[in-house]
């Protein structure tokens, strides 16, 4: 964008870039560098959690354990009371690192704990997108802001980019500092042997859903907070939603179940998406009930959630164009 020039007398002074106020805006934000240092602390803290909990156990205790497992896998067998043809599922269940002291840390903790890094920083993104959307309302500094850049949709979608560009490179950065972490858990408590294919490929791919999400999660936020104009009664209002309606959905109105945001949001962190059930019919060849199941398959509920959060940006942007500052 170039800067326009404004005559003050002799002197001539540049309109500062919108792009770059916001920039700067959501840079010396002592909220957002506080959340975000919390999301990197957090992270740091599980790992010593986990080196302290986790280490290689020795050929000895794994053998004890192993011996122990056998000895109740062998009474679960003998015992008259499972039926025979549940025998096999039913005792299966006894593995040696049930009964290791020290376990070591499984490799499968790595795509887990990016699942779990994702579903945090959307958390925070959502929160620093309803602060960024309602800290403006409250201070009372968009009319200020109107004076060189009226242009209120461009002044909307500029502060939704700015602040989703943010909070991308935050999330990305959240899940680098977990790999390097859990591959550092990996090498010191646990192995890398075996390790299944395309490991590498499918860790990556979880963390860009969740890198996605983070996103999505802030310009949700943001829209939420510009509407309501208050941070904390868009905050309140996302929780009862959570809370209330979506739980009375589930209960009143099990088709509806697809389209629920939660539904939705677990379907694009699962690697492989999620079932959801949307209605039980009866079967009368049997008497009992089957149930109907929709599949969300990661497109449709990045697609899903993509459409809520751009509507929602939208209509704050228009209603954001047409109402009275005072």
């Amino acid at each position: 964008m170039s800067a326009t020039e404004v005559m003050t007398g002799t002197a001539v002074t540049r309109r500062p870039s919108l792009l770059r106020a916001e920039v700067l805006r959501i840079r010396s934000r002592r909220l957002v560098r506080l959340l975000l240092a919390l999301g990197y602390a957090l992270i740091v803290v599980a790992f010593v959690i986990t080196l302290v909990n986790t280490g290689n156990p020795t050929a000895a205790e794994r053998s004890a354990a192993q011996t122990q497992a056998d000895q109740l896998v062998a009474q679960c067998r003998a015992d008259p009371n499972v039926p025979a043809d549940q025998k096999d599922q039913v005792c299966q269940g006894f593995t040696a690192e049930q009964f290791l002291h020290t376990r070591p840390f499984d490799l499968s903790g790595l795509p887990s704990g990016a699942l779990a890094v994702g579903a945090g920083f959307a958390a925070l993104a959502f929160i620093i997108g309803a602060s960024s959307g309602g800290a403006e309302w409250t201070a009372k500094t968009l009319p200020a802001l109107l004076t060189w850049e009226p242009r209120r949709v461009r002044v909307t979608l500029t502060k939704v980019a700015v602040l989703v560009a943010t909070v991308l490179l935050a999330t990305v950065l959240a899940e680098l500092l977990w790999t390097g972490l859990g591959s550092a858990l990996v090498s010191l408590r646990g192995s890398w042997s075996p390790r299944p294919d395309r490991f590498w490929g499918d860790l990556l791919d979880t963390q860009l859903r969740a890198v996605l999400l983070a996103g999505l999660a802030a310009a949700g936020g943001y829209a939420l907070a510009n509407l309501i104009r208050n941070t904390g009664a868009a905050l309140g209002l996302a929780f009862v939603y959570f809370a209330v309606v979506e739980n009375a959905v589930r209960v009143l109105w099990h088709w509806a179940q697809q389209w629920l945001v939660m539904e939705n949001v677990t379907a694009l962190v699962q690697r492989h998406g999620v079932d959801v059930v949307i209605s039980q019919q009866l079967d009368p060849a049997t008497g009992g009930y089957t149930s109907v199941v929709v599949h969300l398959t990661n497109l449709r509920a990045g697609l899903t959630l993509a459409v809520y959060t751009a509507v929602a940006v939208l209509v704050a942007a228009v209603v954001f164009r047409r109402r009275d500052l005072t």
